[in-house]
């Protein structure tokens, strides 16, 4: 499993990467009308975003790049629904603290026979063909902005959006860093916030930039705690056995992880 695309966010003139979430949902491009979907092994999620504050420290989403799912098929309609439904149980469980009731099993019946609706693919390409939007006319607008086909093969996503201003209203806040030591490079999920040794925590009122904590001096003495060295999903592992390494190889792709947070308490 492949390090993962972390998304872009350009504070006080530089470029950082996004390494921790903690609040609510912090970016989902499903909620501005844009399905996406990984094809990527290094981008999994299917999109990366980029993000800034303006003038008026309102956090704003600047950029994305995205796998987008072509609902003009009726593949990509599918995909759509599923995905959705899929979002729309999770938050009603949520809503309901795991609990089952009629409206959540509803839902699992749609999902589940969405999925049976998707075909398997043996052809791969003709199958994305079908899934993925190929052309800017293919894809929805985002804040009136419309997509553009990615010129370079070495792009994990096919369309791009630029320029986009959009306002994102979240309350929480975000590690965002800088300047990462490759001695704690991992090639799996996300890498750990302790080695950027430029480091930020950035606090999130209804979308309005609070507080900034440079959290440099902590990552570094975590670092120097742990041996100056990335951890593998091995010694991150909680525990023996298969389940304990399946949850570490979950928490290293959960960018909401506290996980993430945890070198503040050390």
């Amino acid at each position: 499993m492949t390090a993962q695309i972390e998304d872009r966010f350009y504070y006080r003139d530089q470029e950082f990467d996004v390494v921790g979430i903690q609040g609510e949902e912090f970016f989902n491009p499903f909620d501005f009308g844009i399905c996406v979907y990984g094809v990527s092994t290094a981008c999994y999620r299917g999109f990366v975003a980029e993000f800034s504050v303006d003038n008026e420290n309102r956090l704003i989403l600047r950029g994305l790049e995205a796998n987008v799912v072509n609902c003009k098929t009726e593949l990509g309609r599918n995909i759509y629904e599923g995905t959705r439904l899929v979002l729309t149980l999770q938050r009603t469980l949520n809503e309901n603290n795991d609990e089952e009731s009629e409206e959540t099993r509803r839902l699992k019946t749609e999902i589940e026979r969405l999925h049976k609706a998707i075909p398997t693919f043996e052809d791969r390409n003709e199958y994305y063909r079908n899934l993925l939007a190929s052309a800017p006319d293919e894809a929805p607008t985002l804040n009136g902005v419309a997509a553009v086909c990615s010129d370079s093969a070495y792009n994990h996503c096919r369309m791009i959006y630029e320029d986009i201003a959009e306002p994102i209203q979240f309350t929480g806040s975000l590690l965002i860093g800088a300047d990462f030591d490759n001695k704690f490079y991992v090639h799996m999920g996300f890498q750990e916030p302790i080695g950027y040794k430029n480091l930020w925590e950035l606090d999130f009122k209804n979308g309005v930039l609070e507080k900034a904590v440079d959290r440099s001096k902590a990552a570094a003495r975590a670092r120097g705690a742990q041996g100056n060295c990335g951890l593998g999903i091995l010694d991150r592992a909680k525990g023996d056995g298969m389940k304990a390494v399946v949850d570490a190889i979950d928490d290293s792709f959960d960018l909401a992880s506290d996980s993430k947070w945890s070198f503040l308490n050390g």
